[in-house]
């Protein structure tokens, strides 16, 4: 497996499209919006902070696509009333 140049290990596909995800612990989905795709992996931006480790099940709004998915990394950004959160995903593709 290749590199890419900002140390990851899949090639990042900038890709702004909806998604909604859950986990196994609740019972509706919430709404996020996906920054980026690899083969192995997704980025999106959430109202809400989440721990590494958290399954979540992602579902592409406008795409039948649904992905069983660990997060990696939560990551701040923004603040006040603009606070959202980067949520890295490795995914079950």
């Amino acid at each position: 497996m290749e590199k890419t140049d900002n140390k990851r290990h899949q090639e990042r596909h900038d890709f702004d499209t909806p998604v909604v995800y859950t986990d196994a612990a609740d019972d509706h989905y919430h709404d996020a919006m996906m920054c980026n795709f690899s083969d192995d992996g997704m980025c999106f931006e959430s109202d809400t902070a989440m721990e590494p480790g958290t399954d979540l099940y992602v579902k592409t709004v406008n795409f039948c696509s649904i992905n069983q998915c660990k997060v990696a990394w939560c990551h701040k950004i923004g603040s006040g009333d603009d606070e959202k959160y980067d949520i890295g995903l490795k995914c079950e593709i």
